[in-house]
C-alpha cells in the first residue's frame, strides 16, 4: 500500500512540474521568437452588432517587426475600416472593381499595406487597364 501511495505522490509531482513547465515556456517563448510581430492593437478593432468586430475606422498605428527591413509595420485604416486607400462607394466609368475578403492574409498581416496580395494583384492589373482592388480583410 505504501508502495502504491509513493507511485502515485510521484505521479502526481511529475504531472504538477510539467504543467508548471509548460506554463513557463508558453510564458517565455515570445520574448524569444524574433519572428513575432509586436501590433500592439490596441483600439484597432471595433465592436460590430453582427460580425462582432471589424477593423476602426480613421486607425492608425505602427507596429513592430524584425522581418521588415525598418524593423516597423505602419497600419493605416480608411474611413471605411479598410486597409486601403479611400474609394468612393460609386465606381468610377470603365474601371474593374475587385472586392477582397478575407482574413489576416488579404489583410496584409505583418506586412507594409504596398506588400499586401490586394495592392500587388492591383499593381498586376494596372498594367492591362483601369482596376481597383479593394482590401476588406480583416485580422483576428
Amino acid at each position: 500500500m505504501k508502495r502504491l501511495l509513493n507511485v502515485i505522490a510521484n505521479l502526481v509531482l511529475i504531472a504538477v512540474g510539467l504543467i508548471l513547465g509548460l506554463l513557463a515556456v508558453e510564458q517565455a517563448i515570445p520574448y524569444y521568437w524574433h519572428g513575432r510581430v509586436d501590433y500592439g492593437w490596441n483600439g484597432s478593432f471595433e465592436h460590430d452588432p453582427i460580425l462582432g468586430w471589424r477593423n476602426r475606422s480613421n486607425f492608425s498605428m505602427v507596429g513592430k517587426s524584425p522581418d521588415s527591413i525598418s524593423g516597423r509595420i505602419e497600419y493605416t485604416h480608411n474611413s471605411k475600416g479598410l486597409r486601403d486607400e479611400e474609394y468612393p462607394y460609386q465606381k468610377p466609368e470603365g474601371t474593374y472593381r475587385i472586392l477582397m475578403l478575407g482574413d489576416s492574409f488579404v489583410y496584409g498581416d505583418g506586412v507594409q499595406q504596398s506588400e499586401a496580395l490586394p495592392e500587388i494583384l492591383e499593381s498586376l492589373l494596372q498594367e492591362h487597364g483601369p482596376f481597383e482592388v479593394i482590401n476588406t480583410g480583416v485580422t483576428g
